[in-house]
């Protein structure tokens, strides 16, 4: 009896703790934890916000706002389709997906993050894609694009170009060879989306794609934001290694990275894994995107896991070799 007894109270006692350490639990102490340091502190923190409005204004706004309206206008128009059916049987060997993917493709590797997510979930939402190909181009289109790796980082951080390319080939190959290892992935559950056939002028799809645009890309900059001072304020607790730094958000843990005591090649495999990964604050922004058409974060999570594998034994191999 005694056993049982006791047994009943251990069960009793891990069901208490997992109602208490839930990731909804965790969140919400963040938050409590991030309200009272601004109350203590704020002028610190408004320059932590500060430094994370900047990087959106003068970085992200001018890269961004440009492709989020320009892609949204070829989705409304109807002239996606036409333009890459030539690359039809070219995407269908390699990744299994339509023709339309190999726009998509091309876009997410010039543009960066996070307009690869936008785009294919714009592509989802005006039915130029299926369920099943959203999940495979999530696989692939997820990219930084190559101003930020070659620009930022190979030559202002680094101070190396090779190394920028280095990360930049590995970068994309990896999203190559993880569009590949998902080419015949299908979704347990399927969800689609009807289409409203509604003939829009050329006015109207112009400020529906403008408005689009300006809602995305503020959402952008306040998640930069708030991942800046989020940041900051665990700083104050713990000092964060630089490849954590990377993991939460990606400019900063490279340039943490880019100033340690590390030799040059494992500055580059390690600036690579972090620019894959994307960090959780790319993440926030391609979720964004992509809750909308019902991908779950696990499934994210895991293909971004994977194509990190991919990139970092690629520029590994690189920099032996080279």
């Amino acid at each position: 009896m005694k056993m049982k007894s006791l047994s009943k109270k251990q069960t009793n006692t891990k069901n208490l703790i997992k109602k208490i350490v839930t990731f909804q639990n965790i969140v919400c102490i963040v938050i409590v934890y991030l309200m009272i340091a601004l109350v203590i502190s704020p002028a610190h923190y408004i320059n932590s916000a500060n430094e994370g409005i900047m990087l959106w204004a003068n970085n992200l706004l001018p890269a961004l706002f440009p492709f989020f309206i320009l892609t949204k206008l070829l989705m409304e128009m109807d002239i996606l389709e036409p333009a890459t059916r030539f690359l039809s049987p070219v995407m269908k060997k390699i990744f299994n997906t339509s023709s339309n993917s190999s726009y998509l493709f091309v876009i997410s590797i010039l543009s960066g993050y996070p307009v690869g997510s936008k785009i294919v979930a714009d592509a989802y939402l005006s039915g130029k894609i299926n369920y099943t190909e959203l999940h495979r181009l999530v696989t692939f289109t997820s990219v930084s694009g190559p101003l930020f790796i070659i620009g930022t980082v190979g030559i202002n951080m680094l101070t190396n170009s090779y190394c920028g390319y280095f990360i930049l080939i590995s970068h994309i190959l990896s999203a190559i060879l993880n569009g590949v290892c998902y080419k015949n992935y299908t979704p347990k559950r399927l969800y689609e989306i009807k289409i409203e056939n509604s003939n829009k002028t050329t006015k109207s799809i112009l400020t529906s794609s403008v408005k689009n645009a300006i809602d995305s890309i503020l959402l952008i900059g306040g998640l930069v934001c708030l991942f800046y001072v989020g940041m900051d304020a665990i700083s104050q607790i713990i000092t964060l290694p630089p490849i954590f730094q990377g993991i939460i958000e990606i400019t900063k843990g490279c340039y943490e990275i880019s100033i340690c005591n590390l030799s040059l090649d494992l500055k580059t495999i390690l600036c690579t894994g972090i620019i894959t990964f994307g960090g959780f604050c790319i993440h926030a922004q391609a979720m964004y995107f992509l809750k909308e058409c019902n991908v779950s974060y696990k499934f994210f999570l895991i293909q971004k896991l994977t194509q990190t594998l991919f990139s970092v034994l690629i520029c590994s191999i690189l920099v032996l070799i080279f």
